[in-house]
């Protein structure tokens, strides 16, 4: 750990977070002293109100990502994600002049008007805008280790083609939320001198003057104050300070610097020197103008300032046969990721508010003011202390010990005894139990339809054996959310660890060692962390930092989180690039999954004489409600895998299910590939046991060459087998529900049964509208998946089971 920076209040070490041996995650981490003495100046509402900030713009774009925080001995400290260098350091490397780099320069600050339109909407106001407070990210190459521990959608960066040179476009990121504050209210005003002198707005400057109860300039008519129209201002120094790499009021005194901005003086903010510097930009100097307003009433919102600058931007390219670099970041708003839509509490982290409530229960709106029922917790801190939390709305997590199961404490009493009265409280219909085989037996667990104990090899339950028992327990977890059920994970001490480290104690220490850890609990919780990471695809550590920031989170085992951070550098980063170029064709659970090219379903076009047959890679999209009548007549094409079934599987989808399509859609898999080539299996970019374990065949009677397949979990029917009078096997995958979420998405339609509204709850948090699909909007479609801000409010549905794709239907 090194320091990089410091100032009045705080200092700025850089340090190495490693999980595993093949990941190093870099962080920033921000120490703020306590006051020593009376005398000093107390800083725990500073802190408090930068750490509020930053929670609540928690994993949104070209904003600084919160790891974590917390108080010891020697004062507070914040942890935060590094960034390359500062966004005046990469502006004074920039090699030419300002027209020369202006298409870059037009791109990254619209990145950060995008920046600034987040806060305002989340009523925050940063106050102390400057090119030293914004961070930059260059390139990352895609795929190095840590290359998205940072954020569940992290965008690689691409090189924009300009008509002239490649220019790379920087990811910008704000930081140093300590002059920052959150209103409460929109008409509210903050009577504290923040930020910094040179950019500090006019009625900043004249605060303390007209603030004064003894001053001349007081009037206790007047409203006396500053909010969102102060960063407005900060914004028009900042626009100056970017593009020619200086402030705008450098050469004042603070006399001729106050008189100037306040209008005092009678002269113009922008003098004729500072117009030259831009270039002689007439619409750049407009909307300069148009950001310096005197007056806070008269300056210009976030929302009209964008527009403004749209175009006074594209003004000041015209004629130069150039264009606006390319932004780096994906746009989140059309293409279908989850806003939570909940808002943000002003507490950090809400612990009363992250555990607790029924599992039973509806996500609780955003305007429901009551707070949640909150459960007995404790931090298992020992073998015989119980701990119970609410991760999800339908999900919970209890850890116990045989003895109290067995009564040896006092059945009926103490903590057990609270806890056993709440469990009875929910009707459980699945059930993962990680303790050991032997383990004692929960009260309800007889009668609960779906237990899934894992089978493990020995009484350490290694953490390896436990990675590999992931892809098994999502799966289950994907039949609980399709059958919209209420799940209990179940782990703790138990009596079969014991008697591994009797038998152990005449052996190796490292063998006692191993049982003895293999006894306790927090297998548990590093499942919900595998199912966090690799849901919003989040590194290990950053879904760990939004864990504790969701709940109290139990003791976790570090073999375990080592295992899961090296699993996901070897394996599930590189799965995760192979999908993203890719389309998803899954059941209605995702627990059997294709991921099909983008390529072959919108080829190019054929060359001048060239057969289309000639093509390396060809599928066939049919449409089919065939039946057996009509095949005999002839009525219905010939290239359904299934004659005369299809008309008779859309009734049953319509009684089984409540799902109304009007036909059956097919896809047809490239001569000579199988159903196991593209499927997604433990390997694969979605989590699972992959077909071989999840589709199971169905019994054929008329169709004597196909066989169909349908999924274990969900029941539907998921792709079906073909073989010709040669013995060549051709499969055919289902899309018909690829198309049904892509209807519920953007209809927002929902059928009181059980499979519509799973189907309704998994696409409910998306938006936009279903345009094209281009090969980074289908990167986008995966990295937009963002953790929800309210974690427990949320079901199972929403997390486990497939989003709608954007632009699916053109694709299928």
């Amino acid at each position: 750990m090194r320091i990089i920076g410091g100032g009045q209040f705080g200092t700025v070490f850089q340090s190495m977070v490693q999980l595993s041996d093949q990941s190093n995650l870099q962080v920033a981490i921000k120490q703020i002293p306590k006051q020593t003495n009376i005398k000093d100046r107390c800083v725990f509402f500073d802190v408090f109100s930068e750490i509020v900030c930053m929670d609540s713009v928690r994993f949104e774009d070209h904003v600084c990502h919160i790891y974590d925080y917390g108080v010891d001995e020697s004062g507070y400290w914040i942890v935060l994600k590094w960034y390359n260098s500062t966004l005046k350091k990469w502006r004074d490397s920039l090699a030419g002049s300002m027209n020369d780099n202006l298409p870059v320069l037009l791109a990254v600050f619209k990145q950060i008007l995008k920046a600034i339109r987040i806060l305002h909407k989340k009523d925050i106001v940063h106050y102390d805008l400057k090119c030293d407070n914004i961070m930059i990210e260059l390139n990352k190459p895609h795929g190095a280790p840590g290359a998205s521990e940072d954020a569940p959608h992290s965008t690689e960066h691409e090189e924009p083609k300009s008509s002239s040179h490649d220019e790379l476009v920087p990811r910008i990121a704000l930081v140093d939320f300590g002059e920052s504050r959150r209103f409460g209210a929109s008409d509210e005003l903050d009577l504290r001198n923040r930020g910094t002198e040179l950019v500090k707005a006019p009625e900043m400057l004249d605060l303390d003057w007209v603030g004064r109860k003894d001053s001349k300039a007081f009037d206790r008519r007047k409203r006396v104050g500053t909010n969102k129209s102060a960063d407005m201002w900060s914004v028009g120094c900042l626009f100056f300070e970017l593009f020619t790499g200086r402030f705008l009021f450098q050469d004042y005194d603070f006399a001729s610097h106050w008189a100037c901005t306040t209008g005092k003086d009678g002269g113009d903010v922008l003098n004729e020197v500072n117009e030259r510097r831009l270039g002689g930009k007439g619409p750049l100097v407009e909307f300069l103008r148009y950001l310096l307003a005197p007056s806070p009433e008269r300056r210009p919102n976030i929302e009209a300032a964008l527009k403004k600058f749209e175009s006074a931007a594209a003004e000041a390219l015209r004629g130069t046969g150039r264009e606006v670099a390319s932004d780096p970041c994906t746009p989140r708003d059309s293409l279908g990721h989850r806003n939570s839509g909940f808002s943000t509490p002003d507490s950090p982290r809400s612990v009363a508010q992250s555990i607790g409530g029924s599992s039973a229960g509806a996500a609780r709106s955003g305007k429901d003011s009551v707070r949640p029922d909150r459960p007995l917790v404790c931090a298992a801190a020992g073998y015989e202390e119980s701990y119970f939390a609410q991760v999800l709305s339908n999900l919970c997590v209890l850890e116990v010990s045989d003895e109290e199961l067995s009564g040896v404490d006092g059945l009926g009493s103490g903590a057990w005894g609270a806890l056993k009265s709440r469990l009875g409280q929910h009707a459980w219909s699945h059930v993962i139990d990680f303790r050991l085989q032997g383990a004692g037996q929960l009260p309800f667990q007889l009668d609960v339809p779906h237990v899934m104990r894992l089978p493990w090899s020995s009484t350490s339950r290694g953490a390896e054996e436990f990675v590999y028992f992931l892809p098994a327990i999502f799966d289950f977890l994907r039949h609980a959310a399709i059958l919209r059920g209420i799940v209990l994970f179940v782990d703790g001490h138990s009596k079969g660890a014991e008697t591994g480290m009797l038998g152990a104690g005449n052996g190796d220490l490292g063998s006692c060692r191993g049982a003895r850890e293999g006894g306790r609990g927090g297998l548990a919780m590093a499942a919900i962390l595998a199912l966090v990471a690799e849901t919003y695809h989040m590194g290990v550590y950053a879904a760990l930092s939004y864990l504790s920031s969701q709940l109290l989170v139990a003791a976790l085992r570090p073999d375990a989180t080592a295992a899961l951070a090296r699993w996901q550098d070897l394996d599930r980063r590189s799965a995760w690039a192979r999908c993203e170029d890719a389309v998803r064709v899954s059941c209605l659970c995702g627990s059997c999954c294709w991921f099909v090219p983008a390529a072959w379903l919108t080829p190019p076009p054929p060359a001048s004489g060239e057969a289309r047959s000639g093509r390396a890679c060809t599928v066939e999209k049919v449409s089919c409600c065939c039946t057996f009548a009509s095949i005999s007549s002839g009525t219905q094409a010939s290239r359904c895998p299934t004659p005369g079934c299809c008309e008779s599987y859309t009734r049953w989808l319509t009684a089984r299910c409540g799902i109304s399509i009007p036909s059956l859609r097919w896809l047809w898999l490239p001569a000579g590939m199988t159903a196991t080539d593209c499927n997604s299996g433990p390997g694969g970019g979605l989590l699972a046991r992959g077909i071989a374990a999840q589709a199971e065949p169905l019994t054929e009677v008329e169709c004597s060459r196909s066989q169909r397949f349908r999924c274990r979990s969900c029941k539907v029917l998921t792709h079906a087998e073909v073989t010709d009078a040669e013995g060549n096997r051709t499969t055919a995958l289902v899309t018909s529900y690829e198309l049904l979420r892509s209807s519920y998405a953007t209809s927002g339609n929902e059928n009181e049964d059980r499979f519509p509204s799973a189907i309704a709850a998994s696409s409910s948090r998306q938006s936009g509208r279903d345009g094209g699909m281009s090969g980074r909007s289908l990167r986008s479609a995966v990295r937009n998946r963002r953790p929800p801000q309210r974690l427990p409010w949320v079901s199972l549905a929403e997390v486990a089971l497939p989003l709608a794709q954007p632009g699916i239907k053109e694709l299928l």
